[in-house]
């Protein structure tokens, strides 16, 4: 086995690196991590909010948003989102999806469909804020 210096030499290259860095970053990733929104959304907005309706629409949506953040607290604690600190990243997490809840849930129910793009591009926006590392 080679021993790594931490020279650029040491680094993969080649022509086809930058390519295959853009495909599996721009095209292969978004899909695999969309399947996973799907699933999420249906799991959320087509499951879990007709059931909390009946509590009322703040307490559902409130429930909603909670367990969405709590769903990502064992992520996070992995160093999944790039959280210094996993309370602090649970707890800023967990309002982001309680904030973002509340317009999904009401996208969803006026127009009777899962907002699985919706849910996707969130998702995007907020591994970017966490990449800045809270």
């Amino acid at each position: 086995m080679t021993e790594m210096t931490g020279k650029a030499a040491d680094l993969p290259s080649g022509p086809g690196f930058i390519p295959g860095i853009f495909f599996i970053s721009v095209i292969l990733i978004p899909w695999i991590n969309s399947v996973f929104a799907f699933g999420e959304e249906l799991g959320w907005r087509g499951f879990l909010l007709p059931r909390l309706m009946p509590l009322g629409k703040t307490k559902a949506y409130l429930l909603v948003g909670i367990i969405w953040g709590l769903w990502h607290a064992p992520l996070i604690t992995m160093g999944y989102r790039s959280y210094t600190n996993a309370v602090l990243g649970i707890i800023i997490f967990t309002s982001a999806t309680i904030a973002l809840s509340w317009f999904i849930n009401d996208l969803t129910l006026k127009y009777k469909k899962v907002c699985f793009w919706l849910h996707l591009f969130t998702g995007l926006l907020m591994l970017k804020h966490s990449a800045s590392g809270l």
